[in-house]
């Protein structure tokens, strides 16, 4: 994958993880107070907070170590229920040694079941919608690739093997037809051209992949969208 591709963490990515912490913390906190009241939770609010953020801690470590924030391995929602309840058994073997070792955190048990189940199905609802929003492509960032070569065709793959990287193909500019399987993907003769697409406006990425930039490289072309605030980025190199 392009290194420029790594340094971009999607914002759907962050607000994956930290939805699903806010998730599995207001669970804890929540049943905590339903349980407990308000007048115990006013005599000590930070027990409240700091047991339910031991918890999230350590739950969210378990599904790391089980590679469930790895999005891009395709999984079964059998597959997905499993591991998940194998990371938090993991994650109930942990919190128990540390309730050994700190009484204070203890989360008393009807308080903590309750709050497991609650975990267990909000979870799995939460990961199914973000499942849906990678089916649908939604929240991506869109990019346009001058070349239609075998360059153009290793970023297509990754875009289309790794949903997780957050980027999507919107089109390829070249005079030459693709080399490769180019479903979906609309083929335009220049950057010209695409100007003239409406739907493509919002777009401020273009990726150079070229295989042969002799004679190719639309000097004029690509410097208008860069003075337009575009960003170019030459990846022929990178692929050669």
């Amino acid at each position: 994958m392009p290194s420029s591709f790594n340094k971009y963490y999607p914002v759907r990515k962050i607000l994956f993880f930290l939805g699903e912490g806010g998730l599995i913390f207001f669970s804890v906190f929540g049943i905590q107070m339903l349980f407990s009241g308000w007048r115990i939770f006013l005599l000590s609010p930070m027990e409240f907070v700091f047991r339910a953020g031991v918890v999230t801690v350590v739950f969210q470590l378990s599904l790391y170590f089980y590679d469930l924030y790895d999005l891009n391995q395709p999984r079964t929602g059998r597959e997905t229920v499993i591991r998940m309840m194998q990371s938090f058994g993991v994650g109930c073997i942990i919190l128990a040694f540390l309730y050994m070792l700190f009484p204070a955190i203890i989360v008393p048990t009807d308080i903590f079941w309750g709050s497991y189940i609650i975990i267990c199905l909000s979870l799995f609802l939460w990961r199914s919608l973000y499942y849906l929003i990678l089916e649908k492509k939604l929240f991506t960032r869109d990019f346009i690739i001058v070349g239609t070569g075998e360059t153009a065709e290793k970023i297509v793959e990754i875009t289309k093997t790794y949903p997780e990287s957050g980027f999507a193909v919107r089109g390829l500019v070249g005079r030459t037809a693709p080399v490769f399987d180019h479903e979906g993907i609309p083929v335009y003769a220049d950057l010209n051209e695409v100007a003239r697409e409406a739907h493509l406006a919002g777009i401020d990425r273009i990726v150079i992949a070229l295989d042969d930039r002799r004679g190719a490289m639309p000097i004029g072309e690509l410097l208008r969208n860069k003075l337009e605030g575009r960003v170019i980025e030459d990846l022929s190199s990178t692929h050669k």
